[in-house]
């Protein structure tokens, strides 16, 4: 995660913007500046990686032969 954020402080707007279309499934909203796409990204980026660690999370007490249901 820490270095896909990084990689998105070196892109430029249009970057930003191809980079948005990759991870929203949309195009960039083109009023949007180079600072708001960055920030809109990073936080995404950080929210996915959460979501995914607390999933796998789940999975592993779910999939535990020692729960008493």
């Amino acid at each position: 995660m820490q270095e896909e954020i990084a990689h998105l402080r070196s892109l430029d707007l249009i970057g930003l913007q191809c980079r948005w279309q990759s991870v929203m499934g949309r195009p960039a909203p083109e009023h949007l500046p180079k600072h708001l796409l960055f920030g809109i990204l990073a936080h995404r980026i950080q929210a996915d990686a959460v979501c995914a660690e607390n999933l796998i999370r789940v999975d592993d007490v779910t999939e535990s032969p020692n729960l008493v249901a």
